[in-house]
Protein backbone atom coordinates (compact mmCIF):
# COMPACT_ATOMS: atom_id res chain seq x y z
CA UNK A 1 0.00 0.00 0.00
CA UNK A 2 1.37 3.42 -0.98
CA UNK A 3 0.72 5.75 1.98
CA UNK A 4 1.07 9.42 1.15
CA UNK A 5 2.73 11.69 3.69
CA UNK A 6 1.86 15.30 4.45
CA UNK A 7 4.69 16.35 2.17
CA UNK A 8 3.10 14.42 -0.71
CA UNK A 9 -0.33 15.91 -0.15
CA UNK A 10 0.65 19.57 0.05
CA UNK A 11 1.87 21.86 -2.68
CA UNK A 12 4.98 23.91 -1.89
CA UNK A 13 7.20 26.17 -4.01
CA UNK A 14 9.90 24.28 -5.87
CA UNK A 15 12.54 26.12 -3.82
CA UNK A 16 11.23 24.33 -0.70
CA UNK A 17 12.14 20.88 0.56
CA UNK A 18 9.62 19.08 2.75
CA UNK A 19 10.64 16.35 5.15
CA UNK A 20 8.40 14.28 7.38
CA UNK A 21 9.80 12.05 10.09
CA UNK A 22 7.95 9.75 12.43
CA UNK A 23 8.78 9.78 16.11
CA UNK A 24 6.95 8.53 19.11
CA UNK A 25 4.78 10.22 20.24
CA UNK A 26 4.75 12.85 17.46
CA UNK A 27 5.11 13.27 13.71
CA UNK A 28 7.30 16.14 12.54
CA UNK A 29 6.88 18.11 9.34
CA UNK A 30 9.84 20.30 8.42
CA UNK A 31 10.13 22.71 5.51
CA UNK A 32 13.36 24.37 4.34
CA UNK A 33 13.17 26.97 1.55
CA UNK A 34 16.15 28.56 -0.18
CA UNK A 35 16.33 31.59 -2.48
CA UNK A 36 12.64 32.46 -2.49
CA UNK A 37 11.88 36.11 -3.22
CA UNK A 38 8.28 36.21 -2.00
CA UNK A 39 5.82 34.31 0.14
CA UNK A 40 2.18 34.54 -0.92
CA UNK A 41 -1.17 32.98 -0.14
CA UNK A 42 -0.96 31.01 -3.41
CA UNK A 43 0.41 28.26 -1.18
CA UNK A 44 -1.61 27.17 1.84
CA UNK A 45 1.10 27.45 4.48
CA UNK A 46 -1.35 27.22 7.36
CA UNK A 47 -3.07 24.03 6.23
CA UNK A 48 -1.00 21.84 8.58
CA UNK A 49 1.07 22.19 11.78
CA UNK A 50 4.85 22.24 11.50
CA UNK A 51 7.85 21.40 13.58
CA UNK A 52 10.10 23.78 11.64
CA UNK A 53 9.82 26.30 8.82
CA UNK A 54 13.17 27.66 7.64
CA UNK A 55 13.70 30.31 4.97
CA UNK A 56 17.28 31.02 3.86
CA UNK A 57 17.83 33.83 1.35
CA UNK A 58 21.42 35.01 1.43
CA UNK A 59 21.78 37.55 -1.40
CA UNK A 60 18.28 38.64 -2.27
CA UNK A 61 15.14 40.25 -0.86
CA UNK A 62 12.19 38.36 0.60
CA UNK A 63 8.71 39.88 0.69
CA UNK A 64 5.99 38.41 2.93
CA UNK A 65 2.58 39.27 1.49
CA UNK A 66 -0.62 39.97 3.40
CA UNK A 67 -2.12 37.10 5.43
CA UNK A 68 0.46 34.54 4.28
CA UNK A 69 0.84 32.83 7.68
CA UNK A 70 -2.58 33.50 9.19
CA UNK A 71 -3.57 30.91 11.82
CA UNK A 72 -0.37 28.90 11.33
CA UNK A 73 0.77 26.56 14.13
CA UNK A 74 4.52 25.91 14.19
CA UNK A 75 7.18 25.23 16.78
CA UNK A 76 10.00 27.14 15.07
CA UNK A 77 10.12 29.61 12.18
CA UNK A 78 13.53 30.91 11.16
CA UNK A 79 14.30 33.60 8.59
CA UNK A 80 18.01 33.71 7.78
CA UNK A 81 17.75 36.64 5.48
CA UNK A 82 19.63 39.48 3.79
CA UNK A 83 16.69 41.83 3.39
CA UNK A 84 13.12 41.10 4.49
CA UNK A 85 9.96 43.14 3.93
CA UNK A 86 6.73 42.56 5.85
CA UNK A 87 3.38 43.62 4.45
CA UNK A 88 0.20 43.70 6.59
CA UNK A 89 -1.41 41.02 8.80
CA UNK A 90 1.25 38.38 8.10
CA UNK A 91 0.81 36.29 11.25
CA UNK A 92 -2.80 36.98 12.24
CA UNK A 93 -3.82 34.62 15.07
CA UNK A 94 -0.75 32.44 14.54
CA UNK A 95 0.57 30.14 17.31
CA UNK A 96 4.39 30.00 17.25
CA UNK A 97 6.97 28.51 19.61
CA UNK A 98 10.07 30.38 18.41
CA UNK A 99 10.36 32.97 15.66
CA UNK A 100 13.90 33.96 14.60
CA UNK A 101 14.55 36.83 12.20
CA UNK A 102 18.29 36.98 11.71
CA UNK A 103 21.22 36.99 9.30
CA UNK A 104 24.27 34.96 10.26
CA UNK A 105 26.96 36.21 7.87
CA UNK A 106 26.44 39.99 7.87
CA UNK A 107 23.86 42.42 9.19
CA UNK A 108 20.54 42.02 7.42
CA UNK A 109 17.75 44.57 7.01
CA UNK A 110 14.12 44.46 8.08
CA UNK A 111 11.32 46.66 6.73
CA UNK A 112 7.67 46.98 7.75
CA UNK A 113 4.71 48.32 5.81
CA UNK A 114 3.58 51.61 7.34
CA UNK A 115 1.07 51.20 10.20
CA UNK A 116 0.74 47.48 9.51
CA UNK A 117 -0.57 44.99 12.11
CA UNK A 118 1.79 42.17 11.22
CA UNK A 119 1.49 40.14 14.43
CA UNK A 120 -2.12 40.96 15.27
CA UNK A 121 -3.56 38.35 17.63
CA UNK A 122 -0.43 36.17 17.46
CA UNK A 123 0.78 34.05 20.38
CA UNK A 124 4.60 33.62 20.38
CA UNK A 125 6.72 32.02 23.07
CA UNK A 126 10.06 33.55 21.97
CA UNK A 127 10.50 36.29 19.35
CA UNK A 128 14.11 37.02 18.35
CA UNK A 129 15.53 39.76 16.12
CA UNK A 130 19.29 39.21 15.87
CA UNK A 131 21.91 40.85 13.60
CA UNK A 132 19.08 42.39 11.61
CA UNK A 133 18.92 46.18 11.34
CA UNK A 134 15.65 48.12 11.54
CA UNK A 135 15.60 50.91 8.98
CA UNK A 136 13.73 53.43 11.14
CA UNK A 137 11.48 53.61 14.18
CA UNK A 138 8.51 51.25 13.92
CA UNK A 139 4.81 51.48 14.61
CA UNK A 140 3.61 49.91 17.84
CA UNK A 141 0.64 48.64 15.81
CA UNK A 142 2.90 45.90 14.41
CA UNK A 143 2.42 43.88 17.61
CA UNK A 144 -1.17 44.89 18.39
CA UNK A 145 -3.08 42.26 20.38
CA UNK A 146 -0.03 39.96 20.27
CA UNK A 147 0.89 37.78 23.24
CA UNK A 148 4.66 37.25 23.54
CA UNK A 149 6.59 35.64 26.38
CA UNK A 150 10.14 36.76 25.43
CA UNK A 151 10.73 39.70 23.08
CA UNK A 152 14.45 40.06 22.23
CA UNK A 153 16.36 42.41 19.93
CA UNK A 154 20.10 41.66 19.95
CA UNK A 155 23.16 42.93 18.06
CA UNK A 156 21.00 44.98 15.72
CA UNK A 157 20.16 48.64 15.12
CA UNK A 158 16.84 49.54 16.72
CA UNK A 159 15.37 53.05 16.67
CA UNK A 160 12.39 52.53 18.96
CA UNK A 161 8.66 53.05 18.40
CA UNK A 162 6.68 55.90 16.84
CA UNK A 163 4.29 55.96 19.81
CA UNK A 164 1.46 57.62 17.93
CA UNK A 165 -2.07 57.74 19.25
CA UNK A 166 -4.66 55.66 17.41
CA UNK A 167 -8.40 55.50 17.85
CA UNK A 168 -9.57 52.19 19.23
CA UNK A 169 -11.90 50.74 16.60
CA UNK A 170 -12.47 47.55 18.60
CA UNK A 171 -15.36 48.84 20.69
CA UNK A 172 -16.79 45.44 21.54
CA UNK A 173 -13.72 43.79 23.04
CA UNK A 174 -14.36 42.00 26.32
CA UNK A 175 -12.43 43.28 29.27
CA UNK A 176 -11.23 39.84 30.28
CA UNK A 177 -8.84 38.23 27.83
CA UNK A 178 -6.99 34.95 28.29
CA UNK A 179 -3.58 34.11 26.93
CA UNK A 180 -3.58 31.08 24.75
CA UNK A 181 -1.10 28.56 26.10
CA UNK A 182 2.42 29.43 25.02
CA UNK A 183 3.56 26.79 22.55
CA UNK A 184 6.38 24.51 23.66
CA UNK A 185 9.22 24.33 21.16
CA UNK A 186 11.34 21.46 22.51
CA UNK A 187 11.29 18.56 20.08
CA UNK A 188 10.26 16.07 22.75
CA UNK A 189 6.98 17.83 23.52
CA UNK A 190 3.85 17.42 21.37
CA UNK A 191 2.81 20.46 19.37
CA UNK A 192 -0.57 20.57 21.11
CA UNK A 193 0.95 20.46 24.59
CA UNK A 194 -1.27 22.05 27.22
CA UNK A 195 1.18 21.87 30.11
CA UNK A 196 1.20 25.61 30.69
CA UNK A 197 -1.79 26.85 32.64
CA UNK A 198 -3.90 29.63 31.16
CA UNK A 199 -3.14 33.07 32.51
CA UNK A 200 -5.80 35.72 32.78
CA UNK A 201 -5.20 39.28 31.62
CA UNK A 202 -7.43 42.09 32.77
CA UNK A 203 -7.40 44.84 30.18
CA UNK A 204 -8.98 48.28 30.30
CA UNK A 205 -9.98 49.01 26.71
CA UNK A 206 -10.57 52.67 27.47
CA UNK A 207 -6.91 53.27 28.36
CA UNK A 208 -5.01 50.84 26.09
CA UNK A 209 -5.58 50.86 22.34
CA UNK A 210 -4.35 47.86 20.35
CA UNK A 211 -2.62 46.37 23.42
CA UNK A 212 0.57 44.28 23.39
CA UNK A 213 1.18 41.62 26.05
CA UNK A 214 4.85 40.79 26.70
CA UNK A 215 6.39 39.09 29.73
CA UNK A 216 10.12 39.78 29.14
CA UNK A 217 11.21 42.75 26.99
CA UNK A 218 14.93 42.78 26.13
CA UNK A 219 17.11 44.96 23.89
CA UNK A 220 20.81 44.00 23.93
CA UNK A 221 23.59 45.79 22.01
CA UNK A 222 21.05 47.44 19.71
CA UNK A 223 20.42 51.00 20.98
CA UNK A 224 22.94 53.35 19.40
CA UNK A 225 21.50 56.67 20.55
CA UNK A 226 23.19 58.44 23.46
CA UNK A 227 20.09 59.75 25.24
CA UNK A 228 17.43 57.15 26.06
CA UNK A 229 13.88 58.45 25.50
CA UNK A 230 10.35 57.13 26.03
CA UNK A 231 10.20 55.99 22.38
CA UNK A 232 11.93 52.74 23.32
CA UNK A 233 8.86 51.74 25.33
CA UNK A 234 5.69 51.16 23.27
CA UNK A 235 2.72 53.17 24.53
CA UNK A 236 0.31 50.25 24.02
CA UNK A 237 2.24 47.64 26.01
CA UNK A 238 0.36 46.33 29.04
CA UNK A 239 3.10 47.06 31.60
CA UNK A 240 1.05 45.54 34.39
CA UNK A 241 1.65 42.10 32.81
CA UNK A 242 5.34 42.72 32.09
CA UNK A 243 7.85 41.01 34.41
CA UNK A 244 11.21 42.31 33.18
CA UNK A 245 12.71 45.02 30.99
CA UNK A 246 16.39 44.76 30.12
CA UNK A 247 18.30 47.33 28.04
CA UNK A 248 21.91 46.23 28.53
CA UNK A 249 25.20 46.48 26.60
CA UNK A 250 23.93 49.47 24.61
CA UNK A 251 25.55 52.88 24.03
CA UNK A 252 23.22 54.86 26.30
CA UNK A 253 25.03 57.58 28.27
CA UNK A 254 22.08 59.56 29.65
CA UNK A 255 18.42 59.09 30.56
CA UNK A 256 15.95 61.69 29.37
CA UNK A 257 13.48 63.35 31.74
CA UNK A 258 10.33 61.20 31.99
CA UNK A 259 11.92 58.46 29.88
CA UNK A 260 9.75 55.94 31.75
CA UNK A 261 6.51 57.85 31.25
CA UNK A 262 4.62 54.77 30.00
CA UNK A 263 5.83 52.53 32.84
CA UNK A 264 3.48 53.80 35.54
CA UNK A 265 1.98 50.31 36.02
CA UNK A 266 5.26 48.39 35.70
CA UNK A 267 6.11 46.49 38.89
CA UNK A 268 8.85 44.12 37.75
CA UNK A 269 12.62 44.34 37.14
CA UNK A 270 14.27 47.17 35.19
CA UNK A 271 17.85 46.31 34.13
CA UNK A 272 20.12 48.95 32.56
CA UNK A 273 23.51 47.35 33.21
CA UNK A 274 26.66 47.59 31.08
CA UNK A 275 25.77 50.83 29.36
CA UNK A 276 27.72 54.11 29.43
CA UNK A 277 25.31 56.10 31.58
CA UNK A 278 26.98 59.12 33.13
CA UNK A 279 24.10 61.53 33.57
CA UNK A 280 20.69 61.00 35.13
CA UNK A 281 18.24 63.85 34.74
CA UNK A 282 16.66 64.42 38.16
CA UNK A 283 13.29 63.46 36.62
CA UNK A 284 14.58 60.47 34.64
CA UNK A 285 13.32 57.87 37.15
CA UNK A 286 9.92 59.51 37.56
CA UNK A 287 6.72 57.47 36.97
CA UNK A 288 8.27 54.21 38.25
CA UNK A 289 5.69 54.16 41.03
CA UNK A 290 5.43 50.37 41.35
CA UNK A 291 8.93 49.25 40.33
CA UNK A 292 10.41 46.51 42.54
CA UNK A 293 13.93 46.00 41.21
CA UNK A 294 16.31 48.47 39.53
CA UNK A 295 19.82 47.65 38.28
CA UNK A 296 22.14 50.40 37.04
CA UNK A 297 25.31 48.40 37.61
CA UNK A 298 28.42 48.78 35.43
CA UNK A 299 27.81 52.31 34.22
CA UNK A 300 29.62 55.62 34.87
CA UNK A 301 27.19 57.34 37.24
CA UNK A 302 28.89 59.86 39.54
CA UNK A 303 26.18 61.94 41.20
CA UNK A 304 22.88 60.99 42.82
CA UNK A 305 20.35 63.05 44.74
CA UNK A 306 17.21 62.21 46.68
CA UNK A 307 15.11 63.71 43.86
CA UNK A 308 16.22 60.94 41.50
CA UNK A 309 14.36 58.39 43.65
CA UNK A 310 11.28 60.44 44.50
CA UNK A 311 8.76 58.14 42.77
CA UNK A 312 10.41 54.82 43.69
CA UNK A 313 8.62 54.28 46.98
CA UNK A 314 7.90 50.61 46.19
CA UNK A 315 11.47 49.73 45.17
CA UNK A 316 12.71 46.57 46.93
CA UNK A 317 16.22 46.19 45.48
CA UNK A 318 18.64 48.75 44.03
CA UNK A 319 21.98 47.87 42.39
CA UNK A 320 24.44 50.73 41.85
CA UNK A 321 27.58 48.56 41.79
CA UNK A 322 30.55 49.30 39.50
CA UNK A 323 29.82 52.98 38.93
CA UNK A 324 31.87 56.12 39.70
CA UNK A 325 30.03 57.29 42.81
CA UNK A 326 32.50 58.94 45.19
CA UNK A 327 30.08 60.69 47.56
CA UNK A 328 26.71 59.92 49.11
CA UNK A 329 25.03 63.02 50.46
CA UNK A 330 22.45 63.71 53.12
CA UNK A 331 19.19 61.75 52.67
CA UNK A 332 20.17 60.44 49.23
CA UNK A 333 17.84 57.44 49.61
CA UNK A 334 15.18 58.97 51.85
CA UNK A 335 12.25 58.26 49.49
CA UNK A 336 13.05 54.56 49.12
CA UNK A 337 10.68 53.60 51.90
CA UNK A 338 10.43 49.94 50.86
CA UNK A 339 14.11 49.33 50.06
CA UNK A 340 15.37 46.01 51.46
CA UNK A 341 18.60 45.42 49.51
CA UNK A 342 21.20 47.96 48.33
CA UNK A 343 24.34 47.21 46.28
CA UNK A 344 27.12 49.81 46.25
CA UNK A 345 30.00 47.45 45.42
CA UNK A 346 33.12 48.67 43.64
CA UNK A 347 32.45 52.39 43.70
CA UNK A 348 35.28 54.87 44.52
CA UNK A 349 33.43 56.08 47.63
CA UNK A 350 35.31 58.68 49.67
CA UNK A 351 32.48 60.20 51.67
CA UNK A 352 29.22 58.89 53.13
CA UNK A 353 27.12 61.46 54.98
CA UNK A 354 25.92 60.32 58.42
CA UNK A 355 22.30 60.78 57.30
CA UNK A 356 22.68 59.06 53.90
CA UNK A 357 20.62 56.05 54.95
CA UNK A 358 18.19 57.88 57.18
CA UNK A 359 14.55 56.74 56.93
CA UNK A 360 15.41 53.36 55.35
CA UNK A 361 13.42 51.48 57.97
CA UNK A 362 13.13 48.29 55.89
CA UNK A 363 16.73 48.03 54.70
CA UNK A 364 18.11 44.58 55.51
CA UNK A 365 21.21 44.18 53.36
CA UNK A 366 23.82 46.62 52.12
CA UNK A 367 26.77 45.44 50.03
CA UNK A 368 30.01 47.42 50.02
CA UNK A 369 32.55 45.01 48.59
CA UNK A 370 35.51 46.38 46.69
CA UNK A 371 35.44 49.88 48.24
CA UNK A 372 39.14 50.29 48.82
CA UNK A 373 38.97 53.39 51.01
CA UNK A 374 36.26 51.99 53.28
CA UNK A 375 38.61 52.05 56.28
CA UNK A 376 39.19 55.79 55.85
CA UNK A 377 35.52 56.73 55.80
CA UNK A 378 33.75 58.40 58.69
CA UNK A 379 31.69 55.52 60.08
CA UNK A 380 28.94 57.61 61.72
CA UNK A 381 26.55 56.48 58.96
CA UNK A 382 26.82 52.89 60.18
CA UNK A 383 25.05 53.69 63.44
CA UNK A 384 21.89 54.53 61.56
CA UNK A 385 22.07 51.15 59.91
CA UNK A 386 22.82 49.37 63.15
CA UNK A 387 19.74 50.90 64.77
CA UNK A 388 17.69 49.52 61.87
CA UNK A 389 19.05 45.99 62.33
CA UNK A 390 20.71 45.98 58.91
CA UNK A 391 23.01 43.14 57.88
CA UNK A 392 26.45 44.52 57.04
CA UNK A 393 28.30 42.77 54.24
CA UNK A 394 31.62 44.59 53.94
CA UNK A 395 34.35 42.51 52.34
CA UNK A 396 37.41 44.29 51.07
CA UNK A 397 40.72 42.91 49.97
Amino acid sequence: MNIKTTCDLLKFPRECHCQQSYHIPINETRIRCRQLTELTTNYHWSKISYDRLIFEISNDNLTLHNYVFNNIIVRTIRFNIHNIFFQDHIFNNAHIGQLFITNFDTYGKINFQLNSQIFSGTTITNLYFKTIDFQNSISELIFSNAKIYLFLIQSSKFYGFNNKKFENISKNLTKKIKYENFLEYELSIPINSKEESEQTIIMNITSINYPIYIRIYTIISSINIKNLTENYFPNNLDYNQLEEIELSFNEINSLDANVFYYLKDFKGRLILKNNQIKYLNIYSLDNLFLLKNLSLTKNFIQNLSSRHFYDLKQLYQLDLSFNQINQLHNNTFQYLENLHILYLNNNPLEFIHPETFFNLNKLKQIYLQGIHLINQLDFQWIWNLANLNVIHLIKNE
